[in-house]
């Protein structure tokens, strides 16, 4: 599994100073964007290190968990439900499915529908993940509850629900 860089805290500073002088009124939102996308990146590469001793990635996780929730679900509802195109969830299936930690099956009714559910295994590896990303506050370890909230009414307020 590749280790996503850490992110440049120099980068933030050179924006932060030049923005304004560089992208005039938009300077913020170069840095504003600039900041989200090495937040990502940080998140990212503190969610892998703790994911890649249980062989699992974050999509993955993203995954089991969304089985965990629906019981049992068929490949375009998990799709739809995490943003995700059909495809790529059919590859993340393949995976979990090698590993012993999803089953699938066809729909009695219609056999052109098919449906993952969390084995009991995959269900002890989500648990197992959980608890790892708990440690590092799902890669947030050291913010307060209240910059948790404020991050999480912003995103929610300008992503959507």
């Amino acid at each position: 599994m590749a280790r996503v860089p850490a992110p440049d805290r120099d980068l933030l500073s050179r924006v932060r100073d030049s923005g304004r002088a560089l992208f005039g009124a938009d300077g913020d939102q170069v840095f504003a964007a600039t900041a989200l996308v090495e937040a990502h990146q940080l998140l990212r590469s503190r969610v892998d290190e703790r994911l890649e001793p249980l062989g699992l990635t974050w999509g993955q996780v993203q995954l089991m968990v969304a089985l965990r929730q629906l019981r049992a679900a068929p490949i375009a509802q998990l799709g739809r439900r995490l943003a995700r195109h059909p495809t790529n969830v059919k590859k993340a299936l393949d995976r979990l499915e090698e590993a012993g930690l999803v089953s699938r099956s066809r729909d009695a009714h219609d056999r052109r529908v098919v449906t993952a559910v969390l084995s009991p295994r995959g269900a002890r590896a989500l648990d197992a993940a959980l608890d790892e990303l708990s440690v590092i506050g799902f890669g947030l370890a050291g913010w307060g509850p209240e910059q948790v909230r404020r991050m999480r009414d912003l995103m929610a307020e300008r992503l959507g629900p």
